[in-house]
């Protein structure tokens, strides 16, 4: 993809960047869609593509409260580091999140710790790749992430939009699922329009039985 030339990485970071992004951009299983054509949809691409972009452009700040409730930003944190110490750039690691937090209601980011429980670096998970466990009468909550095992709330960035129990988050497109589907069939019309070459099929009917010439001129104004 074009924006990839924009960041001066090595070309395997570049491949593995590509991989990542591939897997957050496929599969929403919502009204006709499979999971495996869903981002085939113009309107869910552009949309997602838009939001997620814009999003990701936006710079990261880390900041500090004091005892007076004041903010300061920090200058030097270890997050900064994690970031730049992560497999995949800064914009394409929220970039990533940001597209599973649209399409499936949850974005999900790794926090990997060194023994002393510095943040080391961020890895982007799929979020078809987490579970999440809540006990609603201890309250207590955890995520199971494949290939990475159990994995605290301290130790993973959870993103939502929207939610009905501050836990699991919901996808906003299925607030929007009538125009998405109208939205597809107005592209499968189009697909079918122009696969016969513009010309269009039906019958003709009239009132009375047409021959000869009367069908012929009726046939021209079709």
């Amino acid at each position: 993809m074009a924006f990839f030339d924009i960041f001066k990485r090595n070309k395997e970071k570049r491949a593995l960047t590509d991989d990542y992004c591939q897997t957050a951009l496929s599969g929403l299983n919502l009204v006709n869609f499979h999971s495996n054509n869903s981002m085939s949809l113009s309107a869910i691409y552009s949309a997602i593509e838009l939001i997620s972009n814009t999003l990701a452009e936006i710079p990261i700040e880390v900041k500090q409260r004091d005892e007076d409730s004041q903010t300061h930003t920090l200058k030097s944190h270890s997050i900064k580091f994690a970031i730049n110490n992560s497999q995949l750039t800064r914009f394409i690691l929220i970039k990533c999140a940001v597209s599973d937090m649209l399409r499936h209601g949850n974005g999900f980011v790794y926090l990997n710790r060194a023994k002393d429980g510095i943040i080391t670096e961020l890895v982007y998970v799929p979020a078809t790749d987490v579970t999440i466990y809540y006990n609603k009468k201890t309250r207590k909550t955890y995520y199971q992430c494949l290939n990475i095992g159990k994995v605290e709330p301290k130790d993973i960035l959870h993103f939502y939009l929207r939610s009905e129990d501050g836990i699991n988050g919901i996808s906003v497109l299925k607030y929007a699922a009538r125009s998405i589907e109208t939205a597809n069939y107005v592209e499968n019309t189009a697909l079918d329009y122009y696969a016969k070459s513009g010309m269009t099929t039906g019958l003709l009917k009239a009132k009375t039985a047409l021959i000869g010439k009367q069908a012929s001129d009726a046939m021209k104004l079709v």
